[in-house]
């Protein structure tokens, strides 16, 4: 008897042919160079994106020989208000406006929904200096959103949240969460996650 998991991974599997993911799928170098012509031609103007920073629980581990960033994840959700995160479980206090949960991925937006908000997460183990955040959403191989924003990173784990405009397409996209650093923003942390805007 199958179990249950294996049987709504099927469920999903055919709600979106995984063609459709994989047709003219962006290769590393466009998404890179839609990165960096948003990080040059997109000014850091205040309320473009917002970024955050908590400890590393451990702190750095003794002799890190690894890269320099790792990635964590990406999420897509309604947009909701200043401070507040797409998420479950959440808690809302009337002495603040931020949130306490589980930020909710959504994969699939009806359009019409005017706002979004995007979220990655990477961690930061060894490299301090000046960085670009940038989004980019692609259809295929067609850049349909590119915001950038720069700032000053250190050892820590990193937010970074972008709320803008739901892109005004339908179908299969890619979002991707780029950190841009080093000198001339030679190197690149590059996360992904689907989404479908029907």
């Amino acid at each position: 008897m199958k179990n249950l998991t294996t049987i709504a991974l099927a469920a999903c599997a055919c709600l979106i042919p995984a063609a459709v993911w994989a047709q003219d799928a962006p290769t590393d170098a466009q998404i890179r160079a839609a990165a960096l012509a948003a990080a040059k031609t997109t000014a850091p103007v205040e309320g473009v994106g917002k970024l955050s920073a908590t400890a590393l629980p451990e702190g750095l581990p003794a002799g890190w020989a690894g890269p320099a960033m790792l990635p964590n994840f990406i999420t897509v959700g309604e947009y909701l208000g200043p401070f507040l995160t797409p998420c479950f479980g959440c808690l809302t206090t009337t002495t603040s406006p931020y949130t306490a949960g589980l930020t909710l991925p959504i994969a699939s937006i009806p359009a019409g929904v005017p706002k979004l908000q995007f979220t990655y997460l990477f961690e930061d183990m060894s490299y301090t200096g000046p960085a670009n955040f940038v989004l980019v959403v692609m259809q295929g191989t067609k850049v349909v959103l590119a915001k950038a924003f720069g700032g000053v990173i250190y050892p820590s784990i990193w937010a970074v949240d972008f709320n803008q405009p739901t892109p005004a397409v339908t179908g299969a996209l890619k979002v991707f969460g780029v950190v841009l650093y080093g000198t001339f923003s030679a190197k690149a942390l590059i996360e992904e996650t689907p989404l479908t805007i029907q």
